[in-house]
């Protein structure tokens, strides 16, 4: 199983996303990636931002963890991070990204990891526990 970190950033009651066009639709990720072997999480965090988007970030509480089966066994730790300079641009040598945007929760239709329901219960203002949710719904849009 490998991990993927993802932050989630949000400014003006809008989150950060990366729209990614696949042969099932188009897919919005929060941003993130890969963490490399002896890595720590919030150091991943700072790296995949830093690559795919110019930006640097203080990555704070991790928010929420989820898993997946297919297509590999992966485990989703999600941060809350503010950005602290830069402004997102896809590096289009770093990400196959085809867009970074700011939206409303209900602008989104399809997230990965597949947390909507639980962003949808969040409240940014409050200190939160991590929270395991489980088995993200399985990608069926890739």
């Amino acid at each position: 199983m490998y991990v993927r970190v993802s932050g989630l950033i949000i400014k003006h009651n809008k989150i950060l996303v990366m729209g990614y066009e696949y042969p099932g639709g188009y897919l919005w990720h929060l941003p993130g990636g890969k963490v490399q072997n002896g890595e720590a999480l919030p150091d991943a965090l700072r790296r995949e931002l830093y690559e795919e988007l110019k930006i640097s970030v203080d990555v704070q509480d991790a928010l929420f963890v989820c898993e997946e089966d297919e297509p590999s066994p992966m485990a989703h730790v999600v941060f809350k991070a503010q950005i602290i300079s830069g402004e997102p641009i896809v590096q289009k040598e770093n990400s196959k990204a085809r867009q970074v945007d700011y939206l409303f929760l209900n602008e989104i239709s399809n997230l990965y990891p597949n947390i909507i329901d639980a962003l949808a219960n969040y409240h940014p203002g409050e200190k939160v526990d991590m929270v395991y949710l489980g088995k993200c719904r399985r990608r069926e849009w890739v």
